[in-house]
């Protein structure tokens, strides 16, 4: 937990920076991952204010930004407001255009609008949101308290799932059209930024390679000197138009946005049509396996939400909430059907039995405008394929064992296992093996930690327990600095003193950056405590809810019941006061009757016993003669003889039966 430090606070919230270097940048994945450790380790506090932090620039149409920015501080002052955050390949906020459009910020009512706090524009973050929320209340204690926070982050990630399910992919559903009569197209993605994939991927070199002819025959060119550590990054493209086209995309996406913000023809435009709107000026966009799989997962633990919250206000009091629950129930099953479609038959290919990621074609129109109505399948071994695991149905287990096969081969176009740690970024081991040492071929070589946590996790839910052990141990070994054949735990990791690096090189073991930033990595950090440590059971026992009349009546028996027990045990007490001083009594007698003549100790008792009976004689016989008494002298009583039950037989009895 000592390396999950990396945090720092805005004004309202703590949350963690991506990495030492970027005290001001709220990232949506480094901030769940850490989340999760946190509730592991016993914080779910911390771990419900970094995602209040994350969701504090949402838009009223649900929209979710990939980056959050700090508002003006010392660590991001206006001296600072480059296009990259300084030292790192993180970008900055000015890169995603000088005015953001207010249909992609937050209301005007909130705080985070009223501090200025910035954010990446359209570039949406990757959807795991529902799962990390989902799995952090499993860890915590589950109070009230957090099940306020998990119907406080289920509304806000439901509305994020409205923008991405009936806005961006309203295509994918049936009979659906645009504005202009035709089919829309079904994708997920319109930037490379927005998923899993480093840009130095072979994918994108083919995904955009129709966006860099047209750029190249706009005469389009960067308007600034990109720095010379995102040059020198370990991922950075080849070719310098890939990354080129990306900053194209920037530019024509925050024009696009805020053009789209205005009126059209004196008529409002839907969310929606701003979307068409965006792609039909920037001819990109992707339906990328990685995206479309945390989607998919995210859509079953929002269901799972559901059911919690819908147990919880199960009284008459909140029957309006529990009813909107479940009106929000059906559309969730709705969209779930929609996802496990996409994955299971839109991005499975039956030929190279693999998940591929499929990109639209356009084709240009008048006026610099673009549309699509057909898509190409992006055939290239790359490890996001298999973050399909990651949210495909648990019974499609056809499709899961020829992944497992493609990783287990060191042969052919999909195979996986080419070297000493997986899971490298590029397959096709055998097109590469002679060259897969090279330094121009290092980027083939890159190994993302919460990458292999997020496949070792699919595999595990899909009953392949052996390649998710082999992976989680892998990581392992590969972050804390041990063969891949030893295995590794939490000791073995603090005594090597490791450093947590954004990425490793598969084949040597080493740290792929040298910058601060990659050394100190926050999202690398908290996989390692995820994997190391063991979660708590996924399971949530709601108490039966009760009605408020209830209470009272409940209330009120305890009080009666309470007093009664009082007011017995007061008179149990008198009651044993008065027996032990009756018992103490007795006891003192028995033990004079051991020390001491009996005879003149029992002298009164034998003459009131022995004047008892003469009385009582006398009383028969008549009445006394004159002159005679009643009493009897000393010595009279010593010869009188007693005929009734000895009393000293009785004392001794006692004296020889008591436990005292």
């Amino acid at each position: 937990s000592r390396k999950l430090s990396n945090i720092t606070s805005n004004f309202t919230f703590m949350f963690p920076a991506p990495c030492k270097c970027a005290r001001s940048v709220q990232e949506s994945t480094s901030t769940l991952m850490a989340a999760r450790a946190f509730a592991k380790a016993g914080y779910s506090d911390f771990a419900w204010e970094a995602l209040d932090s994350l969701f504090s620039t949402q838009a009223p149409n649900g929209f979710l930004p990939r980056w959050r920015y700090s508002p003006p501080s010392k660590y991001n002052n206006s001296a600072n407001y480059s296009y990259y955050v300084n030292g790192t390949t993180i970008p900055n906020w000015p890169l995603f255009g000088p005015k953001l459009s207010a249909r992609y910020m937050p209301a005007n009512t909130t705080l985070a609008h009223r501090i200025g706090m910035k954010h990446s524009g359209r570039i949406s973050a990757i959807p795991l949101h529902a799962t990390a929320v989902l799995e952090i209340f499993y860890q915590s204690n589950q109070t009230d308290k957090d099940l306020s926070a998990l119907q406080r982050n289920f509304d806000r990630i439901f509305m994020y799932h409205y923008f991405l399910h009936e806005i961006v992919m309203r295509g994918c559903s049936e009979n659906i059209h645009n504005d202009h009569g035709t089919s829309a197209p079904c994708y997920n993605v319109i930037h490379p930024w927005e998923t899993l994939l480093e840009m130095s991927s072979d994918l994108w070199e083919f995904a955009l390679d129709d966006l860099q002819h047209i750029i190249a025959a706009k005469g389009w060119m960067v308007g600034f000197n990109v720095p010379m550590q995102v040059k020198d990054a370990f991922d950075y493209p080849r070719e310098e138009n890939v990354y080129n086209s990306a900053l194209y995309l920037l530019q024509c996406i925050a024009n696009a946005t805020s053009e789209c913000q205005l009126s059209h023809f004196g008529v409002h435009r839907h969310d929606s049509e701003c979307e068409d709107f965006i792609i039909s000026r920037c001819p990109f966009a992707l339906l990328d396996v990685g995206y479309a799989a945390a989607l998919s997962r995210s859509d079953t633990d929002l269901l799972e939400m559901s059911k919690i919250l819908i147990e919880k206000h199960g009284d008459k009091q909140t029957i309006d909430k529990s009813k909107s629950l479940t009106s929000k129930t059906g559309q969730l099953l709705k969209w779930k059907a929609q996802s496990d479609r996409i994955l299971s038959q839109d991005l499975w290919s039956s030929n190279h039995q693999t998940f591929l990621s499929t990109s639209l074609v356009f084709q240009a129109e008048e006026n610099e405008t673009f549309a699509s109505n057909t898509t190409k399948a992006l055939v290239t071994p790359v490890a996001n394929n298999f973050m399909a695991c990651w949210g495909v149905n648990q019974h499609d287990t056809a499709k899961i064992g020829a992944m497992s096969f493609h990783m287990l081969q060191n042969e052919g176009q999909f195979s996986f296992d080419c070297g000493s740690f997986p899971l490298w970024s590029m397959g096709s081991c055998n097109k590469y093996a002679k060259d897969c040492y090279w330094d121009d071929n290092r980027y083939r070589r890159i190994v993302h930690p919460v990458m292999n946590y997020l496949v070792s996790r699919g595999m595990a839910d899909n009953n392949n327990a052996g390649i998710s052990h082999y992976l989680s141990q892998a990581t392992l070994n590969l972050v804390c600095g041990t063969p891949n054949e030893d295995p590794t735990n939490g000791t073995t990791c603090a005594t090597n003193n490791i450093t947590f690096q954004s990425a490793y090189d598969g084949a040597l073991g080493l740290p792929m950056g040298l910058s601060d930033c990659d050394s100190t990595y926050t999202e690398s950090a908290a996989v390692v405590y995820n994997l190391i440590v063991p979660d708590k059971p996924f399971h949530y026992s709601p108490a039966p809810p009760i009605r408020s009349s209830w209470v009272i009546f409940l209330v009120t028996v305890e009080l009666v019941v309470a007093f009664s027990i009082g007011v017995t045990c007061l008179l149990f007490s008198l009651n044993l006061m008065r027996r032990l001083k009756y018992n103490t009594e007795g006891d003192n007698l028995v033990r004079e009757l051991n020390s001491g003549d009996i005879s003149d100790i029992f002298d009164t008792d034998i003459a009131y016993f022995s004047a008892a009976e003469s009385v009582a004689s006398d009383a028969d016989s008549g009445p006394v003669a004159d002159g005679s008494s009643s009493s009897l002298s000393g010595d009279d009583r010593h010869d009188h003889s007693w005929s009734g039950p000895s009393p000293f037989r009785a004392f001794s009895r006692r004296d020889e039966n008591t436990d005292c």
